[in-house]
C-alpha cells in the first residue's frame, strides 16, 4: 500500500484524469472512493464524472476528510463523546478561563476568549500535546482545555479518534470497502490531516491528483507533496495530461464596490444572451459576507439567479439580527439602551399587531424620546408607567404595554433553574414577537432550532447563567449557516476564491475586489501565537502550525486556480474607492502580473494606455448654475394651494365647532343625517354606516361614466367608505403621521423623475449626431442636467439642511447613474424613448355586460422597441414596488392603467407592454414587467387565466360602485380595525365600526360577499 502524488497543470487536467482512472476500473460496479477537499467539490465532481459518461456513475463513494475520518472511527472503539451544542465552546472556555492561575493573560478582557479558541483549534488541529509547547499562559490553557475536551464531540475530535491508535486498520478497510482511494480538489492539508493520510496509505493504494500551476516551492501544493513526501514517504510523479489553453482575460476599474457589482451583473447578463448557464458561472472575492450580499443584490436587480457557496451567517440576516436584538434584551436587561429597543420594535418580521397592540414605529419612537427613555430594560419600563398615565396616549399605553411584557419575560429568565426552561422562555417570546409569514422559512427555523439547542447545556451538568446563555448565542447565531439547498444549479455561485469552489471549473469567472492589500491579503498575525512562536513549533514538529505570513502564497494560488478555472472567459476587477483600503485602492499585484507588465512599469496607468485594463466612470462633476436657470425652473409642484375642501375639512376637524351645525353648510344632503343616527344600529349593512352618510344612491349617481385613477380603485377594494370620502365627495383627510423625512423623500422622488425626463427631451438637441444608445452612453449628458437642476434644488432647500446636502447629492446622483446604465442596457436591447410624460385620459377598458370602466392617471415615459412593441414605463422612487401584475388579485391596477393608455394609442395589445422600474437604491433598483400578451390566453373553469381574472376584477368592482355600496371595512380582523391604523378619515368613521361590522357581517352576508372575495384574493 503507498501514496502516490500525481502533479497536475490545471484543474481541467484534473478532471481529465479524475475521469480516466474512474473508466480505468475492470467493472463498472468495482468500488472507487474519491476524498475530496469540500462538499462542494464532491457534488461538482459527480456533475462532471455524469456529463463525462452521459450519466450517473455507479460504485463511485465521495468523501470529504471530516466524514472519511468520522466513518473510519465510528467502524472503530472510538471513546464516548458527548456533543456540545453551538455556542457552548466559547462559553466553557470562558469558564476554564476563570478558573485557571494566569499570569500575564487577562481570560476576562474583551475578545481574549474568542481569540483563544482560534488559536486553541489550530493547536489541536496540529496533533500537539501541551509539552510541545513553551512554558507560559497558553500552554497552561491548552492543557486544561485538551482535559476539557476530552469528552466532547466536534470537528476536530472526529480526526482525534480516527488517527487514534484505538482505531485498527481493519476499521479503515471497512470504511473504504476493500476499494482504493483518490484525491482530488485537496491542495493544502493540517498535520492532523496528513496523520489521517498516513493512515489511509497504510492499508489502501491512495493516488492524490494535485492541481500545482506553480513550480515555486512556497505554495501550499508544493508545501504539501514535501511533508507527505517526509512524514509518508510518498512517491511523486509527473502527468501527461497537457494544460489547457487559458480563456481569455479581462480586466476592469470602476469608482466604489456597487458600480463594480453593477457592472459584473450586467457582464453576466451578456454571457446569458450568448447561451451561458447561469450556473456555470462564478463571482469570487476575497471580501466576506458583505461582498456577497453587494454581489448578490445586484445580480438580484438584472434579475439573475445567484446562489451563495458559503450561505449566510444566522447573525447577517434580518430574522437572525432581530432575534439576537430581542435576545439581549432578555438575557441582558441593564445594558439595554432605547435604541436598541426601537430598533427590534421596528423590524419588518415583527407581528403587525404584537400583544395585540399596532405596531407603530415612528409613534413610538416619539413617544420614548418625550418618555426620557435611556437605558434599562426595567428602568425605561417604570419611566413609561408613570408618564404614560399623564400623557393619555394610545402609543404611549401601547409601548408601555410592550415594553411591560418584555421586562416581565426577562424576570422570568432570571428566576429560570434550567437550560431548558431557559431556551422555551426565549423561544416563547421569539414566537410572539415575530411573525412567521414575514420571515424566510429557513431562516425561521433555523433561529428556532439554534434556541431550543441551548436546552442541552443540562446535559453536561452546567448550572443556568444568563450571561453564559447570551455568550453562548451570540456564537451560536454567528456559527449557524444558513444555505440553499440549489448547490451549484440555483444561480451563479457567488462566494470565496479561497474558499469550497477552489479548482472547480465553470464556464466564465469573475474575480472581484481584486484590489491592492485585499487580494492577496495582508496576513494579520495571531497576537496568541505569533508567527514567530509558530515557526519555533515547527522546528521541533515540522509544518505542524500554519504562518499568516504565507497567506499571500495561499491567495497566490488561489488566483491561478481561479484564471485556468474559466474555459471562455476570465474576468477580474477592483473598484478604486474601498473601504478595505482605508482610501484610494490600486490594482492587485496579481492583475498587473498576468497583463504582462514589467516590473519598470508595474503602474495602473501603462497598463490602461494599452488598452488591457478598462477603466469605467461613475461619477459626476458637479457645478453651480446661475440666476437664470434658476429662474427658469419649474416651481408649480412646490405650492400646494388651500381650496374649498381644505377648508372644509379645517371646519369639520374644528375642536370649537359644532360638527352637526356646519355638515348641512358645506354638504347640501345634510338631512340624511338624522336618518343615519336613526339606521346605522340597524342588524345589516346601510349606507349610514359611517359618521358622513355615504347616501348617494341617487339618479345621477353613474359611476362608469366617470373616469378614475388606479389609486382610486384599489382604494375601493381596500375600504368602500374612504373611497367615497376621498373621490366622491372630495373630502381631504387629516394627514397620517409618518417619519419627518417622509416628504422630504417624496420631494427628492419627484426631482428625480423630473431630471429623468428632461434628460430624455434633451435628446431631441443630439438626435442629428448620436445614436439613443450613444447618448444615453455618455455621462456628461446626463450630467449636465443634473447639474442644472440639483443646484437649483440645493438652493430651494429639497435637497434637505445643509449639513446633509452633500450625502444626498451624492446619494442621487448614484440612483441617477445606475439608472443610466440600466438604460444603456435597454438601449443595446433595441429600446428608445417616444415620449415623456403621456396623460391617459378616459382610457376605456370593456367589463362584463357591455360596460366600461374609464381610467385616468400619468404614464411617465413610452418606449419603443426595433421591432415596433412600445412599453409603458412607471418610475418608482419608494421603497415597495407595485406589483405589476396586482391586478390578478385586485391589489394595484397601475399596469392596467399604464396598458390603457397604450391601447389608446392604437397600440395593439400583443404589441404593449407595461414596466414598473425602481430608480432608486431605497427600492432596490426593482423592475417588473407586463407584457399585454400575456392577457391574451384562455384558461380553464378551475385554472382561469390572467386576462380572464382581471376582467372578473373590474367587473366585481364597477357592480360595487354601480350598487353604491360604501360600507367602512376596517380590515380582518375587524375588531382590531388594522385598515383604520394609516387611515387619514379615522375620524369620521365612528369608534365601533369593528364590532358593528362584525356583527353586520353575520346578519347580511350578501352585502359584502363579493367585496370579501376580492380581499381574500388579495391577501
Amino acid at each position: 500500500m503507498s501514496l502516490t502524488i500525481e502533479v497536475l497543470p490545471d484543474p481541467a487536467a484534473n478532471d481529465l484524469r479524475l475521469t480516466q482512472l474512474a473508466a480505468e476500473r475492470s467493472s463498472p460496479l468495482d468500488r472507487l472512493n474519491i476524498l475530496h477537499g469540500s462538499a462542494l467539490k464532491r457534488l461538482s465532481t459527480q456533475r462532471m464524472l455524469a456529463e463525462a459518461n452521459g450519466g450517473a456513475v455507479a460504485a463511485v463513494y465521495g468523501w470529504t476528510p471530516v466524514d472519511l475520518a468520522q466513518a473510519a472511527a465510528q467502524f472503530g472503539d472510538p471513546p464516548e463523546r458527548q456533543a456540545w451544542p453551538p455556542g457552548a465552546d466559547l462559553a466553557t472556555l470562558r469558564r476554564v478561563l476563570r478558573s485557571l492561575p494566569l499570569s500575564r493573560l487577562d481570560g476576562s478582557a474583551p475578545g481574549v476568549a474568542s481569540a483563544l479558541l482560534r488559536t486553541l483549534t489550530d493547536l489541536r488541529e496540529a496533533a500537539l500535546s501541551p509539552e510541545e509547547l513553551p512554558d507560559g499562559d497558553l500552554k497552561t490553557i491548552f492543557s486544561a482545555w485538551v482535559e476539557t475536551v476530552s469528552t466532547c464531540a466536534d470537528r476536530t475530535s472526529q480526526y482525534e479518534d480516527a488517527v487514534s491508535p484505538a482505531t485498527s486498520d481493519a476499521a479503515f478497510r471497512e470504511a473504504l470497502g476493500g476499494a482504493p482511494l483518490i484525491i482530488s480538489g485537496v491542495y493544502d492539508l493540517t498535520r492532523i490531516q496528513r496523520l489521517l493520510l498516513r493512515r489511509l496509505s497504510g492499508v489502501a493504494d491512495v493516488r492524490m491528483l494535485l492541481v500545482a500551476p506553480s513550480d515555486d516551492p512556497a505554495s501550499p501544493p508544493r508545501r504539501t507533496v514535501t511533508a507527505l513526501q517526509r512524514e509518508v514517504n510518498a512517491r511523486t510523479i509527473g502527468s501527461d495530461v497537457a494544460a489547457a489553453p487559458l480563456a481569455p482575460d479581462f480586466y476592469f476599474s470602476v469608482g466604489d464596490p456597487t458600480a463594480e457589482a453593477d457592472e459584473i451583473a450586467a457582464r453576466i447578463l451578456r454571457l446569458g444572451r450568448e447561451g451561458v448557464a447561469f450556473n456555470r458561472i462564478a463571482v469570487l472575492h476575497q471580501q466576506g459576507a458583505p461582498a456577497d450580499d453587494r454581489i448578490c443584490a445586484a445580480l438580484e436587480r438584472a434579475e439573475i439567479p445567484s446562489w451563495r457557496i458559503g450561505g449566510r451567517p444566522l447573525d447577517q440576516t434580518p430574522l437572525g439580527h432581530a432575534a439576537l436584538s430581542l435576545i439581549q434584551l432578555l438575557l441582558d436587561p441593564g445594558a439595554v439602551e432605547r435604541s436598541a429597543l426601537l430598533d427590534m420594535l421596528s423590524h419588518r418580521a415583527l407581528h403587525e399587531r404584537p400583544l395585540g397592540v399596532v405596531q407603530r414605529a415612528a409613534r413610538w419612537e416619539q413617544q420614548a424620546l418625550d418618555a426620557g427613555l435611556t437605558t434599562g430594560l426595567h428602568d425605561m419600563r417604570e419611566r413609561l408607567d408613570a408618564w404614560s398615565e399623564s400623557a393619555e396616549s394610545e402609543a404611549a399605553d401601547d409601548l408601555a404595554a410592550v415594553v411591560a411584557d418584555l421586562s416581565a419575560r426577562s424576570r422570568a429568565l432570571e428566576e429560570s433553574g434550567s437550560w431548558t426552561s431557559g431556551a422555551a422562555l426565549l423561544q416563547q417570546a421569539f414566537e410572539a414577537y415575530f411573525d412567521a409569514r414575514l420571515a424566510e422559512e429557513t431562516l425561521w427555523e433555523a433561529a428556532l432550532d439554534t434556541i431550543e439547542q441551548m436546552g442541552s447545556i443540562d446535559a453536561l451538568g452546567d448550572a443556568w447563567s444568563r450571561s453564559e446563555a447570551l455568550t453562548m448565542l451570540r456564537r451560536a447565531f454567528g456559527s449557524r449557516v444558513v444555505r440553499d439547498p440549489r448547490r451549484l444549479i440555483g444561480g451563479v455561485n457567488v462566494g470565496a476564491v479561497t474558499g469550497p469552489a477552489r479548482g472547480i471549473r465553470y464556464e466564465a469567472v469573475f474575480v472581484a475586489g481584486a484590489a491592492e492589500r485585499v487580494f492577496p491579503a495582508v496576513g494579520r498575525q495571531d497576537p496568541l501565537l505569533t508567527d514567530d512562536e509558530r515557526a519555533a513549533i515547527n522546528d521541533r514538529v515540522p509544518q505542524a502550525l500554519a504562518l499568516q505570513r504565507d497567506r499571500a502564497d495561499s491567495d497566490r494560488h488561489a488566483w491561478a486556480l481561479a484564471r485556468r478555472a474559466a474555459g471562455r472567459e476570465f474576468t477580474a476587477s477592483w473598484s478604486r474607492r474601498s473601504s478595505a483600503v482605508g482610501g484610494p485602492a490600486r490594482p492587485s499585484s496579481l492583475i498587473l502580473e498576468s497583463v504582462a507588465v514589467e516590473q519598470s512599469e508595474s503602474t495602473e496607468s501603462t497598463p490602461i494606455d494599452r488598452g488591457r485594463i478598462e477603466r469605467i466612470s461613475t461619477s459626476f462633476t458637479a457645478s453651480t448654475s446661475d440666476s437664470a436657470e434658476v429662474e427658469a425652473e419649474d416651481w408649480s409642484d412646490a405650492l400646494d394651494a388651500p381650496d374649498q375642501h381644505s377648508f372644509e375639512l379645517a371646519l369639520l376637524g374644528a375642536t370649537d365647532v359644532d360638527t352637526s351645525a356646519v355638515i348641512p353648510q358645506i354638504w347640501p344632503e345634510a338631512e340624511f343625517v338624522s336618518l343615519a343616527r336613526r339606521r346605522r344600529n340597524a342588524a345589516t349593512f346601510t349606507e349610514f354606516d359611517g359618521l358622513i352618510d355615504a347616501a348617494t344612491s341617487s339618479d345621477d349617481w353613474k359611476p362608469l361614466d366617470r373616469s378614475w385613477s388606479a389609486a382610486a380603485l384599489e382604494t375601493y377594494v381596500t375600504c368602500p367608505y374612504r373611497f367615497f370620502l376621498r373621490h366622491v365627495i372630495g373630502a381631504r383627510g387629516e394627514p397620517v403621521e409618518h417619519r419627518p423625512d417622509r416628504g422630504q423623500r417624496r420631494a427628492q422622488g419627484r426631482l428625480m423623475r423630473r431630471i429623468l425626463s428632461s434628460w430624455v427631451r434633451e435628446y431631441d438637441r443630439f438626435k442629428e449626431d448620436h445614436t439613443w444608445f450613444e447618448y444615453v452612453d455618455i455621462p456628461t449628458h446626463m450630467n449636465n442636467v443634473a447639474r442644472r437642476m440639483l443646484d437649483a434644488a440645493e438652493r430651494a432647500g429639497t435637497l434637505g439642511p445643509p449639513a446633509a446636502v452633500a450625502a444626498t447629492r451624492r446619494s442621487l446622483l448614484r440612483d441617477l447613474d445606475r439608472a443610466r446604465r440600466r438604460e444603456a442596457t435597454e438601449a443595446r436591447n433595441g429600446w428608445r424613448p417616444l415620449e415623456v410624460n403621456v396623460a391617459v385620459r378616459e382610457a376605456p377598458i370593456r367589463v362584463a355586460g357591455g360596460r366600461s370602466l374609464h381610467l385616468h392617471g400619468l404614464i411617465d415615459r413610452i418606449d419603443q422597441h426595433a421591432s415596433g412593441r412600445q412599453r409603458a414605463i412607471t418610475y418608482v422612487t419608494g421603497a415597495s414596488l407595485p406589483d405589476v401584475r396586482g391586478f390578478v388579485n385586485g391589489s394595484s391596477l397601475l399596469s392596467v392603467a399604464s396598458l390603457a393608455g397604450l391601447t389608446q394609442r392604437d397600440v395593439p395589445i400583443a404589441d404593449s407592454e407595461v414596466e414598473h422600474r425602481s430608480i432608486t437604491e431605497h427600492g432596490k433598483f426593482e423592475s417588473q414587467l407586463l407584457t399585454g400578451e400575456s392577457l391574451t390566453s384562455r384558461g380553464s373553469r378551475s385554472a382561469p387565466s390572467d386576462g380572464e381574472r382581471l376582467r372578473d376584477t373590474l367587473a366585481a368592482i364597477a357592480d360595487q360602485l354601480e350598487s353604491g355600496n360604501f360600507t367602512p371595512y376596517p380590515g380582518h380582523p375587524a375588531r382590531n380595525r388594522p385598515n383604520c391604523a394609516s387611515c387619514p378619515y379615522e375620524s369620521s368613521c365612528t369608534a365601533d365600526v369593528g364590532q358593528r361590522y362584525e356583527h353586520k357581517a353575520r346578519q347580511n352576508q350578501d352585502v359584502i360577499r363579493e367585496l370579501e372575495s376580492l380581499r381574500r384574493r388579495r391577501l
